[in-house]
């Protein structure tokens, strides 16, 4: 053997080690792909926390309370009862246990397959087991795309009730079809509603409850159903609702009010239009504003060209999301359609209480402070606002110190809602409502 043989030899042997150790490096650091995913639901668009692909496998059944106090990303196998289903395509629902409650977002089927939920035929009342990993989402805690390790159908079901309505003012009965494959079985009222609803008739395939008279608000009541079987332990609910008195309520008064059923009666000026296709909207009056998270149904709100400065009048419950009160699918009772226009093309518009305008311009000069009253500026038109108040509704000394609390200066670019009416000849905005201001670098005419 020569001596260039030899070497191409040794280049050959260095060359399969070198291979051998570079495979090794990277098999050993390269990581699997973290993938983001957005689901939609009940049209909001939601994105889910990454989940590592060195999550934890769940060796044994935790509680709901291990999974909220343990850390994020690790896989928990829990075990409760179905309380409350959310989405019936992607699988969002609360699992609860004697510890506490999660929400589950996300169900896989068998194959792994998302928006395949209703295949797994998971009703509220049963017992399932789930794995999944935990996430935080806005101090929420989720337990997310969980696969089913065991489902336990719960032997009493709520079917349906006999009526989609709620129950009147008046009172009434209301009946609720039930299969039962489990014997006998207990009624529990919850606490709150046992003073108005009662078991007015009970048998092996249909209870009828009966509530009283309501001169109060909305109301509603969770009703469980647990068979008596020692061994079965679901439990099945329905939720009761009636009819109540709708209370007038200041957007103030609203937002003390509790998450329920009570109906109420708000009006103020859309400020802001954060989803036109759904209606969800900024609403203010004098006291405060709050969220309006849809206005009637799909497309009403477009249809009804409702647009910012138009006032409203809502009726909706309180409700809360991520710990923020909001008002839920309201409905439109009465609008009024303020038009928007130039300081000269307010001058040519009739004298009118009823309609209502909207103008922008500088702040000129301000007459009264305490009251608002004030004259603005556009070019060489000038007009005089007799009173900016607030918001919508104020009445009495509510009326009054707009100009403080806002921090309007002379200058200032205003916007402001009211009729026109005229007095000693000349044209004005009369009982003017604050909309909105911005600072500008510009100097009033003398």
């Amino acid at each position: 053997m020569n001596r260039k043989h030899i070497i191409s030899g040794v280049i050959a042997i260095i060359v399969i080690i070198a291979g051998y150790f570079c495979f090794n490096f990277f098999s050993e650091t390269e990581e699997l792909p973290i993938v983001d995913s957005i689901v939609e639901e009940d049209s909001l668009l939601i994105d889910s926390t990454r989940i590592s692909s060195s999550a934890t496998t769940a060796a044994e059944l935790s509680t709901c309370a291990e999974a909220i106090a343990g850390p994020e990303r690790q896989v928990y196998r829990l075990k409760g009862i179905v309380t409350k289903i959310v989405n019936h395509s992607y699988g969002n629902w609360y699992l609860k246990d004697e510890t506490g409650e999660v929400y589950v977002y996300g169900t896989l089927d068998a194959a792994g397959n998302t928006k395949k939920f209703l295949s797994l035929g998971i009703e509220l009342g049963d017992v399932v087991t789930i794995e999944g990993p935990k996430i935080n989402y806005d101090g929420i805690i989720e337990i997310v795309n969980v696969t089913v390790v065991d489902i336990e159908k719960s032997p009493v079901r709520v079917d349906s009730l006999n009526t989609k309505e709620p129950i009147g003012l008046k009172g009434g009965d209301v009946t609720a079809i039930i299969t039962n494959k489990g014997g006998d079985y207990t009624i529990d009222i919850e606490k709150e509603a046992r003073s108005w609803l009662s078991v007015k008739q009970k048998t092996n395939d249909k209870v009828v409850f009966h509530a009283t008279a309501n001169s109060g608000g909305g109301r509603s009541a969770v009703i469980k159903f647990k068979s008596n079987d020692s061994s079965k332990k679901c439990t099945s609910q329905t939720i009761i609702t009636q009819n109540g008195a709708i209370a007038k309520a200041t957007v103030a008064e609203f937002l003390k009010a509790p998450v329920g059923e009570a109906q109420y009666r708000v009006s103020g000026i859309i400020t802001k239009i954060v989803k036109p296709e759904y209606g969800n909207v900024i609403l203010r009056d004098f006291s405060g504003e709050t969220f309006v998270y849809g206005i009637g149904a799909k497309g009403d709100f477009e249809k009804k060209k409702l647009k910012v400065g138009d006032v409203v009048t809502l009726i909706g419950k309180r409700a809360e999301h991520a710990g923020k009160p909001q008002m839920n699918k309201a409905h439109l009772e009465e609008s009024i359609s303020v038009k928007e226009m130039t300081l000269d093309q307010f001058l040519t518009q009739k004298d009118s209480k009823d309609v209502y305008y909207k103008l922008t311009a500088i702040v000129d000069d301000i007459e009264r402070e305490d009251f608002g009253n004030l004259f603005l500026r556009s070019g060489n038109t000038r007009i005089y606002v007799y009173g900016c108040y607030p918001g919508w509704g104020a009445n009495g000394d509510a009326r009054k110190k707009c100009i403080a609390i806002n921090g309007i200066r002379i200058g200032d670019r205003l916007t402001v809602i009211g009729t026109k009416s005229t007095h000693n000849g000349s044209a004005q905005l009369s009982k003017g409502i604050y909309v909105d201001h911005e600072k500008v670098n510009a100097t009033p005419t003398e």
